[in-house]
């Protein structure tokens, strides 16, 4: 059953998955060359060689944007998920990665394909600092990033949704940035960092990329519209809440979006009461056409009573013109 709501709720690019956009020369989006061939592993080293001896002497002085403070846990081992780092090279398939050779990188590993960086050596106490820099390689172009990994108290408790199943609505003309629901998920950590929240659209995904989700609000909103191609009567998402802190952790929940084909109809009121009648009286829905109106009503006495329901003809359409005959309800 769906709830009708006044008021909507919306990931971001990634929590601790940082987007590094690559730009190639001249500001275009797109890599300048034209070959199709895969960067190697050979094209790696080489240009790290080539970062590392143009920087190693003037380091601390060179511009580089820190993106964010990540987290890795006291004590961590070898081979623990630290940090995962994301180049977009439009138009081309293969964006390969690195570290830089310099500061803090024999602490940790980097997957050449998928950017992910783990720990090479077991973390020591809490509050040092690692620096390191990652590296993205496409046809010869480069793109340099900063990280600062900050060891911390061990993440104890994970996030857990309020809902296992959001539900929403939304009707077929609905503007882009319209707002659908919102999610929410609390971490009962006391540690303020492993109580953290974030949230993004996981599986299911709609793959017509109609739907957004900030990460900190998780207020979910219409992205594209809906009237450009044919919607199903219900839009089924997945969202995923991680906290902030070392080692990550995660709940999921599901999302369901009601997509309307008429509006609710507008200011609604009664009129005229007395002990066996009512005047009904709304303006028709903005959009839809309208083949009827049931009219659900309760006793003031009884709020949360049984409601009972009257079926109104097609031609009532609006303004107060039909009297309805309301039949009392039995009293308990």
């Amino acid at each position: 059953m769906y709830k009708k709501k006044s008021s909507a709720e919306v990931w971001f690019c990634c929590w601790l998955h940082i987007e590094v956009f690559i730009f190639a020369k001249r500001g275009s989006p797109s890599w300048l060359s034209s070959e199709d061939e895969d960067v190697t592993d050979c094209e790696i080293k080489n240009e790290c060689k080539r970062w590392y001896y143009l920087f190693k002497n003037n380091l601390e002085n060179w511009p580089f944007e820190i993106l964010s403070m990540t987290r890795v846990y006291e004590g961590a081992p070898p081979g623990i998920h630290v940090h995962t780092v994301h180049a977009y090279d439009p138009g081309r398939k293969s964006v390969m990665y690195n570290l830089l050779d310099v500061r803090d990188h024999t602490y940790f590993n980097m997957d050449s394909s998928s950017g992910n960086i783990s720990t090479a050596k077991t973390i020591d106490k809490v509050g040092d600092t690692y620096e390191i820099i990652a590296v993205a390689i496409s046809q010869g172009e480069t793109k340099l990033r900063q990280l600062q990994i900050t060891v911390t108290d061990f993440n104890i408790h994970p996030p857990v949704f309020e809902h296992d199943v959001y539900r929403g609505e939304l009707h077929v003309r609905s503007k882009v940035g319209a707002t659908v629901l919102r999610v929410r998920a609390l971490d009962d950590d006391s540690v303020p960092y492993n109580a953290e929240v974030y949230y993004k659209i996981d599986d299911p995904r709609d793959p017509r990329g109609r739907f957004s989700m900030d990460p900190q609000t998780g207020v979910l909103t219409l992205a594209r519209s809906l009237e450009a191609s044919p919607s199903e009567p219900i839009v089924e998402l997945g969202v995923t809440a991680v906290d902030g802190g070392s080692p990550k952790r995660s709940d999921y929940a599901r999302i369901e979006v009601l997509i309307k084909t008429i509006s609710e109809p507008r200011d609604v009121r009664s009129a005229n009461a007395t002990g066996s009648t009512v005047q009904v009286c709304w303006t028709r829905p903005e959009y839809g056409q309208v083949l009827g109106y049931i009219v659900k009503y309760r006793e003031v006495e009884n709020p949360h009573g049984q409601p009972s329901f009257l079926n109104i003809t097609s031609d009532a359409t609006s303004k107060c013109s039909h009297p309805c005959r309301v039949k009392a309800m039995d009293r308990l």
